[in-house]
């Protein structure tokens, strides 16, 4: 098989019009191509996909061909997914990019593994097909954006998504503008003689970045909140966090920065850190970027993460953390590392603001991946039926079935 002929094939595949001695005419082809056309080969596949109203069940004879593509090596000496390509692969086992770039890339270039999917064996295998006849499709649901509420001193609330560019409110001196690319500014030409207090909060669904009165940046995650005052007055410089925040402070020897949450108390000079607070989590995590903090009178250094138990209170410091996975909701994206299905679905019900059923036994498996947080929900629901796990949607209620 040539290149070109390779590139006609994808529809075919895509569909399930295929023969097994087509499929070993591939696999050959695939085995021998240089990492270019292998580039070339799977973006035509998933374009293929796309183009398609229902991409049928997932082939698992193809699926284990193409697990088998790359036998792989030991864990020093396994290569690396293409660059380009979607990367996932097995704790201390082979890379599974290919598997997951002709099936999961078709649903909005996800990169996910189970970590017993090596230990599953289709009871028959079942050649995708496109059904003559669609079910009523799913309802559905967005990924959420740039939503927050703004509450002032007097109670009064803004809801910042629908406000213009320009000027809010001026409060006691402090002119705050909604600036051009969406996000909140806060700039003091006096200073109040006590502080006057303001709070911005994202529903579930939504994100919001602020510049507080010092230059100070905080980008905010779904359901989170953040308490701080018009302006810094006096030695100190505090704010108050719910949920998880993000952010890059000022430097002020003279001043130092503190971020109080329900979970953990985090001392700043001047630095880069990431706060994951969330009640429904049972820790709370602050992690170092750049620069240093303090976290129950422990410094920390960058790439480390302070975990703090929301049971007992104790401490725990991890070093060497993966510092892409931790600011990755910032960054577009949800990323996951080895976790389980509840924690990665309660990354989903915040962003896609729905609520998670579970009907019958929580699923045990554990998942590595990345997925960008502009794909639909079914998008990325789907990519976990590679290891029989199912969901429906009822509304914005995701019951997990399986």
């Amino acid at each position: 098989m040539t290149q070109a002929q390779a590139l006609e094939f994808v529809t075919q595949l895509a569909s399930g019009n295929y023969t097994t001695e087509e499929l070993d005419v591939l696999q050959a082809y695939l085995r021998e191509a240089p990492r270019q056309e292998l580039h070339l080969f799977f973006d035509a596949y998933y374009e293929a996909i796309r183009a398609l109203p229902d991409s049928g069940p997932v082939d698992p004879e193809f699926q284990q061909r193409l697990y088998n593509l790359y036998p792989g090596e030991d864990d020093a000496g396994a290569a690396p997914a293409p660059q380009g390509l979607p990367e996932a692969f097995l704790p201390r086992t082979r890379p599974l990019w290919a598997v997951v770039t002709g099936i999961a890339a078709a649903l909005a270039l996800v990169i996910v593994t189970a970590s017993v999917w090596s230990h599953r064996a289709p009871e028959k295998p079942v050649l995708a097909a496109v059904p003559a006849h669609h079910p009523a499709p799913a309802p559905v649901i967005q990924p959420g954006g740039n939503k927050a509420i703004l509450t002032l001193s007097n109670g009064e609330q803004v809801v910042l998504d629908n406000e213009h560019r320009g000027s809010v409110v001026n409060q006691g001196g402090v002119n705050v503008v909604k600036t051009g690319d969406g996000s909140l500014a806060y700039h003091p030409s006096s200073l109040p003689a006590a502080p006057v207090f303001n709070m911005v909060s994202t529903p579930r669904g939504g994100q919001y970045e602020v510049t507080l009165p010092d230059g100070s940046r905080v980008w905010l995650n779904a359901a989170s909140s953040l308490r701080f005052p018009t302006a810094f007055v006096g030695a100190t410089r505090e704010v108050e966090v719910t949920g998880e925040a993000y952010f890059e402070v000022t430097k002020d020897p003279k001043r130092p920065f503190t971020v109080k949450t329900p979970g953990l108390d985090v001392d700043v000079l001047g630095t880069d850190f990431n706060i994951n607070t969330y009640s429904d989590e049972s820790v709370s995590r602050a992690t170092l970027l750049n620069g240093s903090i303090r976290v129950k009178g422990r410094v920390l250094q960058p790439r480390e993460q302070a975990v703090v138990s929301h049971t007992d209170g104790g401490l725990k410091v991890i070093p060497g953390v993966d510092e892409e996975e931790t600011v990755a909701w910032k960054n577009g994206n949800l990323q996951f590392n080895d976790a389980d299905i509840p924690t990665i679905l309660r990354q989903v019900a915040r962003w896609y603001d729905v609520d998670i059923v579970y009907e019958g036994k929580v699923p045990q498996e554990h998942f590595t991946g990345r997925v960008s947080r502009d794909t639909d929900l079914s998008g990325v629901l789907h990519i976990f039926a590679l290891s029989q796990i199912h969901f429906r949607i009822e509304g914005r209620k995701i019951v997990v079935t399986a």
